[in-house]
């Protein structure tokens, strides 16, 4: 179950405008498409939920042996997995800053993290606009 598809089962009778596209979980800027100067903008909505985390799993290299050295997702410190060291505990840098984007549009950010590890959420514990983790 997606968290979009939680949110609609849910019974809450919310009006869901889910925004497709957004970054990479791996990414390094807040683009759609990196490259483009196309980003995430304010949507037309009463609050803004972020749903961010790391993987857990990378379907492509499963030996986790040669992952420290082969798989895009574990150098690039958002894979949370065995074999898989991470720089630091922080989010991803394209989900940062969508995040600092988000909090600056004037509508109450909801934040959900869907990690497997720990994650440095301090930042946004004192951030305005976010409101509630």
């Amino acid at each position: 179950v997606t968290p979009v598809q939680g949110l609609q089962n849910c019974g809450l009778g919310l009006t869901l405008v889910v925004t497709e596209g957004g970054p990479y979980v791996c990414s390094l800027t807040d683009q759609v498409i990196p490259g483009t100067n196309y980003a995430v903008q304010k949507p037309e909505a009463d609050v803004v939920l972020i749903v961010a985390g790391l993987y857990c799993q990378d379907e492509q290299l499963q030996d986790v042996d040669m992952r420290p050295e082969e798989s895009g997702k574990c150098q690039s410190g958002c894979l949370e997995s065995e074999g898989c060291d991470r720089p630091g505990l922080a989010l991803p840098h394209g989900q940062r800053m969508l995040i600092d984007r988000a909090a600056k549009w004037g509508l109450p950010v909801v934040l959900v993290l869907m990690s497997g590890g720990p994650v440095d959420l301090a930042d946004y514990a004192t951030m305005t606009g976010v409101q509630s983790i």
